[in-house]
């Protein structure tokens, strides 16, 4: 982990920071997938970071199911 994610983590609160890294991954992967347009590294935390809060903010939300709303599956 670099120097810069491991300041950031260390700001996080746990569920935060596993619900960014589980959302960044499975974007990630679908990226491979399908005919997503690459985001710049700015770009793509700043996404990842609203895409966890959004999903925090939700009561009893399961991630596949937010993240699949959020790609448009």
């Amino acid at each position: 982990m670099s120097n810069t994610m491991e300041r950031r983590a260390r700001k996080m609160d746990k569920k935060r920071f596993e619900a960014g890294v589980m959302l960044a991954r499975m974007y990630g992967v679908a990226e491979t997938l399908e005919p997503f347009a690459c985001l710049e590294s700015k770009n793509f935390i700043t996404k990842m970071e609203e895409w966890t809060e959004e999903f925090l903010g939700l009561e009893n939300a399961d991630i596949v199911t937010y993240f699949e709303s959020k790609i448009g599956k």
